[in-house]
Protein backbone atom coordinates (compact mmCIF):
# COMPACT_ATOMS: atom_id res chain seq x y z
CA UNK A 1 0.00 0.00 0.00
CA UNK A 2 2.73 2.44 0.75
CA UNK A 3 4.21 1.85 -2.89
CA UNK A 4 0.90 3.36 -4.35
CA UNK A 5 0.91 6.00 -2.07
CA UNK A 6 3.94 7.04 -3.28
CA UNK A 7 3.11 6.41 -6.89
CA UNK A 8 0.23 8.61 -6.70
CA UNK A 9 2.36 11.59 -5.07
CA UNK A 10 5.01 11.04 -7.49
CA UNK A 11 2.55 11.66 -10.55
CA UNK A 12 3.44 15.64 -12.00
CA UNK A 13 1.27 14.81 -15.45
CA UNK A 14 -1.91 16.94 -14.10
CA UNK A 15 0.41 19.66 -12.49
CA UNK A 16 2.08 20.38 -15.86
CA UNK A 17 -1.35 20.35 -17.31
CA UNK A 18 -2.40 23.10 -15.35
CA UNK A 19 0.03 24.97 -15.56
CA UNK A 20 -0.07 25.17 -19.61
CA UNK A 21 -3.67 25.21 -18.61
CA UNK A 22 -2.60 28.77 -16.77
CA UNK A 23 0.37 29.83 -19.53
CA UNK A 24 -2.48 29.81 -21.68
CA UNK A 25 -5.10 31.79 -20.13
CA UNK A 26 -2.71 34.62 -19.49
CA UNK A 27 -1.82 34.51 -23.14
CA UNK A 28 -5.70 35.11 -23.85
CA UNK A 29 -6.10 37.90 -21.42
CA UNK A 30 -3.30 39.63 -23.47
CA UNK A 31 -4.43 38.76 -26.67
CA UNK A 32 -8.21 39.96 -25.71
CA UNK A 33 -6.28 43.52 -24.13
CA UNK A 34 -4.64 44.31 -27.14
CA UNK A 35 -7.71 43.83 -29.29
CA UNK A 36 -9.69 46.15 -26.77
CA UNK A 37 -7.04 48.79 -26.98
CA UNK A 38 -6.43 48.09 -30.71
CA UNK A 39 -10.12 48.70 -31.75
CA UNK A 40 -10.31 51.70 -29.50
CA UNK A 41 -7.34 53.20 -31.63
CA UNK A 42 -9.13 52.20 -34.90
CA UNK A 43 -12.21 53.45 -33.56
CA UNK A 44 -10.57 57.51 -33.42
CA UNK A 45 -8.70 56.98 -36.55
CA UNK A 46 -11.96 55.98 -37.98
CA UNK A 47 -13.83 58.93 -36.43
CA UNK A 48 -11.50 61.75 -37.31
CA UNK A 49 -11.68 60.17 -41.05
CA UNK A 50 -15.64 60.58 -41.33
CA UNK A 51 -14.96 64.00 -39.55
CA UNK A 52 -12.78 65.30 -41.77
CA UNK A 53 -14.97 63.91 -44.97
CA UNK A 54 -17.77 65.29 -43.54
CA UNK A 55 -16.13 68.85 -43.31
CA UNK A 56 -15.05 68.49 -46.94
CA UNK A 57 -18.55 67.83 -47.66
CA UNK A 58 -20.02 70.87 -46.18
Amino acid sequence: MPKAISQFFSQTRGAATLEYSMVMAAVVLGLMSAIVSLGEILSGIFQTVISAIALMNG
